[in-house]
């Protein structure tokens, strides 16, 4: 994985691959992308691009909403102090918002890191029939 559109992506696609046996585990498997990674540009276009029906319920559900609009403050905070990261960060507490961990695979995409990535990814996605 090169960015966080792509695990968001692989997400999106292993969902709506099988929708109506997967639809239960849209919670889990968009609790997996980092949202506050993606720019805000990106999320209003994630956001407001037009899809299917399916695609539409991932975002429609509350709790993926929230992750989603946590996501882009976070993302309209970063970039707007991005000079100034105590400022933020001040900002940051007062929202009560998560800062999300860089991936360390998005930075430097050697083989095993793109693995540890890819093997997070299954592996979040095998709990979703395991919990079930």
């Amino acid at each position: 994985m090169h960015s966080e559109l792509e695990v968001l992506d692989a997400g999106i696609r292993w969902l709506l691959y099988e929708w109506r046996g997967r639809h239960e585990h849209k919670v889990r498997v968009m609790s997996t992308v980092r949202f506050g990674l993606l720019s805000p540009l990106q999320l209003t276009q994630i956001r407001h691009s037009t899809q299917t029906a399916d695609y539409e319920a991932i975002f429609r559900d509350e709790s993926v909403d929230r992750m989603f609009q946590q996501g882009l403050a976070y993302s309209i905070l970063r970039d707007s102090y991005k000079d100034k990261a105590a400022d933020r960060d001040i900002w940051v507490h007062k929202a009560g918002l998560l800062v999300p961990k860089n991936r360390n695979s998005l930075a430097s995409p050697q083989d095993s890191l793109l693995n540890a990535v890819r093997n997070r990814l299954i592996f979040n996605f095998q709990l979703c029939f395991v919990h079930n």
